[in-house]
């Protein structure tokens, strides 16, 4: 996507325009967060200077993990290692 692009779509929203979806936004997340944590998440990204929903909609939603690929060791049989069973005890002799 070119810079143009973007430049183009932006022009054509208002700032009014802007702040109403801004503000939709904002009180779709409060459905979902408490005032609290919004008002929070807000006040981190306004400490960090970044100044986009997307980010404060990132602090307050969780990612679905269930995207994501787990992560399995290359030798298979390191899944399958047992050990034997100790009691609290054996290990003062350690210290």
């Amino acid at each position: 996507m070119s810079k143009s692009f973007v430049y183009d779509v932006v022009a054509h929203f208002s700032v009014h325009d802007v702040v109403a979806l801004v503000t939709y936004g904002l009180f779709r997340l409060l459905r979902t967060s408490s005032k609290e944590m919004l008002l929070s998440a807000v006040r981190e990204a306004n400490a960090l200077r970044v100044y986009k929903f997307k980010y404060i909609e990132s602090l307050l939603v969780p990612r679905n993990t269930r995207d994501e690929s787990p992560v399995y060791p290359r030798n298979a049989s390191l899944l399958d290692i047992s050990y034997r069973k100790r009691e609290l005890t054996e290990y003062d002799e350690l210290v």
